[in-house]
């Protein structure tokens, strides 16, 4: 009978929390404004430097997994085993954003977006990883947004990698498992600082 009535006892408890707040939790009531009296205060405004942001990653957004010089990540092997995902869905096209970032930055400017965080395809830099060289499309595609952010007034932030690497670095040492990852992300961040071929704001 104990057991079966702890249940109960303890719905009723919530119940009766939520329907009549008792002296020691009515303060939430009574001190915190809803958003809607916040937003209707004339003097609340976000600081002038606020950064309302979207983001996104490579193989989730980019789609063309294999588009100038870009080769395999370890996510376009994985989503390609039958079975892996349950839906099948893959990367391959994605949103398309490899080829349709002017659009998309559009659509962020006229949500009065200010900052867009991506990460960078690391199979788009460097086909090979440290084993080769690099991939000069890649670095210019990445530029070219970087310029197209910036003329927007957006500030872009970076993301090097966000959990694809090339499937070739998967192949020879395990990538991620094997402490050899180390020399490879090390070359590819070199790599990426020492372009600064995008204009300044």
């Amino acid at each position: 009978m104990y057991v079966s009535l702890c249940p109960l006892l303890f719905l009723c408890l919530i119940i009766i929390t939520l329907v009549s707040p008792s002296a020691s939790t009515r303060w939430w009531y009574d001190d915190h404004l809803s958003l809607r009296e916040i937003n209707a205060q004339e003097n609340f405004s976000f600081p002038k430097d606020f950064l309302f942001g979207t983001a996104s990653s490579a193989y989730q957004y980019e789609g063309a997994y294999l588009a100038d010089g870009k080769t395999l990540t370890n996510w376009d092997v994985f989503t390609s085993i039958p079975g892996k995902i349950a839906d099948g869905s893959h990367g391959k096209v994605a949103v398309d954003h490899y080829h349709l970032y002017p659009e998309d930055l559009d659509l962020m400017k006229d949500l009065g977006v200010n900052s867009y965080r991506f990460s960078l395809s690391w199979a788009r830099i460097l086909l090979h990883g440290r084993f080769g060289d690099v991939n000069m499309e890649g670095i210019d595609h990445y530029n070219r947004m970087i310029n197209a952010i910036l003329k927007k007034g957006m500030e872009p932030f970076i993301t090097l990698t966000h959990y694809d690497i090339p499937q070739e670095l998967e192949l020879i040492y395990g990538s991620w498992l094997d402490p050899q990852v180390r020399e490879d992300f090390v070359h590819y961040a070199e790599i990426c600082f020492r372009q600064t071929l995008w204009e300044q704001s």
